[in-house]
């Protein structure tokens, strides 16, 4: 039998930085709202949007990245488990 630790530490750490991912996400979601409302009222430059609306983006984009380490991390650990064909 293989010593599956590591892997299942590395599934771990790839589950804990999906959840940051999407928690900068929802955030970034907020801000951008946020800094709409006052570009609307005339109290956030053009800058502001397109940095709130950037930051959106690379937020968006570290959640792509955490789902590919996760299913990494979850291969990694699939190679190492042995799975008999016969029950029992």
């Amino acid at each position: 039998l293989l010593d599956s630790t590591v892997a299942r530490r590395r599934l771990s750490a790839a589950q804990t930085e999906l959840a940051r991912a999407e928690a900068q996400l929802a955030e970034r979601d907020r801000n951008r709202a946020r800094i709409h409302g006052l570009a609307d009222l005339g109290a956030a430059s053009d800058a502001d949007v397109e940095l709130a609306e950037v930051e959106r983006q690379a937020a968006a984009s570290a959640i792509g990245a955490a789902h590919a380490g996760l299913a990494a991390a979850q291969r990694e650990l699939d190679a190492v488990q042995v799975r008999s064909p016969v029950d029992g």
